[in-house]
């Protein structure tokens, strides 16, 4: 679909022409430019959206005023193929986007800012190595000056916490595993810890205190989930992946896992690694109800 230019006008008269607009495009503004593009909502479906800009004197009043306070959030991207660099409405332009990942802005309600780590890939990070501790720190030097809050994309980037971790002024985590040391305060009964790959995190973990009450679950071998990463593009395509497979073999791995003498039968807390299992919330809740903790929903709250 070609974008779509309309002159300087109020929210009331484009609202006449393209109905109902977003609530934060109140009356009164005036509205530099809209554009219709096709992008993907969280389902991965095609769909309109409108893209709305303010005149920059109306953006100077509300700045005056003490309006324009909307806090932008940071991410860390791995190095990967897949990575995608740049503001939110630049990434929502690549229609190779996968959704529900970190950096889709239809995740957010907030502006985001991606950076990429370079030399920090899937492996690398997990070490970490001299090269993906240099790319995320330079990563993180370069959204410092522009955000108010930075994330890790991987949990794993947890590897590289000891290098960062008092080198920005901006409020920095790396990975959801920060949460663990407030998951064993929560309770005395075991953790439970959703993650990618179990094996390289037990090693990662096995000096942290109150390791001993951690219990594992890995989704990357999961059939679907694996599709997920290796093979993006064939998203609801024949023989591809759907995110309805996904959410399905997901609770059947968590049925089995808080069942009778399974690894989570006594779990006390959840702490999710993976950032693309936060998106499954409401399949954990068809399963269980013990409390869940992890970056995605903690960052949304914490620039709400």
């Amino acid at each position: 679909m070609a974008p779509v230019s309309t002159p300087t006008t109020s929210a009331a008269a484009l609202e006449q022409t393209f109905g109902e607009i977003p609530s934060n495009v109140g009356d009164g503004y005036q509205i530099e430019s809209v554009r219709i593009s096709r992008i993907r909502n969280r389902d991965g479906d095609w769909s309109a959206m409108l893209k709305f800009s303010r005149c920059e004197t109306f953006r100077k009043k509300e700045t005056d005023m003490g309006i324009d306070k909307q806090p932008v959030l940071g991410i860390i991207q791995l190095d990967s193929a897949h990575a995608m660099e740049g503001a939110s409405g630049d990434v929502i332009e690549r229609s190779d986007l996968m959704p529900f990942s970190i950096g889709d802005p239809s995740l957010w309600h907030l502006p985001l800012q991606s950076v990429i780590a370079k030399r920090a890939d899937i492996i690398a990070n997990k070490v970490p190595t001299p090269e993906a501790v240099s790319g995320i720190l330079e990563a993180v030097g370069r959204l410092d000056p522009h955000v108010q809050l930075i994330i890790g994309g991987c949990g794993y980037m947890l590897a590289s916490r000891k290098y960062l971790y008092g080198r920005t002024s901006t409020a920095t985590l790396t990975s959801g595993l920060e949460f663990l040391s407030l998951a064993l305060r929560m309770t005395n009964r075991p953790v439970g810890i959703i993650t990618w790959d179990v094996e390289p995190l037990v090693s990662l973990l096995e000096d942290h205190p109150g390791s001993e009450r951690f219990r594992f679950l890995n989704v990357g071998d999961l059939p679907e989930w694996s599709k997920s990463w290796t093979c993006r593009s064939a998203y609801r395509k024949p023989g591809g992946w759907t995110k309805e497979r996904m959410a399905q073999q997901f609770a059947d791995r968590l049925a089995e896992a808080f069942a009778e003498d399974g690894i989570f039968e006594d779990v006390g807390v959840l702490v999710i690694e993976c950032m693309i299992v936060p998106d499954f919330r409401e399949t954990i809740r068809t399963v269980t109800s013990p409390p869940v903790l992890d970056l995605i929903h903690f960052a949304k709250a914490a620039l709400e």
